[in-house]
């Protein structure tokens, strides 16, 4: 299963299950993942679907990657992890 490698890439959040989130990413690719917020910001809003996350630091090897809320256009400082799960 391949991961979002690329900075910058942009992931949209199309379903939401507890902890769980189906993403599209460029090129039509689909992931699961866990997600979590990122320690130095706890306070952050759930995830909803039509979320837009932009991937501020993938990790193809730990398969995870720190991305950054951004739907309304612009990135609001609310950052998350991201553990993807393998098929």
């Amino acid at each position: 299963m391949e991961y979002p490698t690329r900075e910058g890439e942009l992931l949209s959040v199309i379903a939401i299950e507890q902890q769980i989130i189906t993403l599209i990413g460029g090129g039509g690719n689909q992931y699961r993942a866990r997600y979590f917020s990122a320690q130095d910001r706890p306070n952050v809003e759930p995830l909803r679907p039509a979320d837009i996350l932009v991937v501020i630091h993938p990790n193809p090897v730990g398969k995870s990657a720190l991305v950054e809320h951004a739907t309304k256009g612009f990135r609001d400082s609310y950052q998350y992890h991201l553990i993807f799960e393998s098929s």
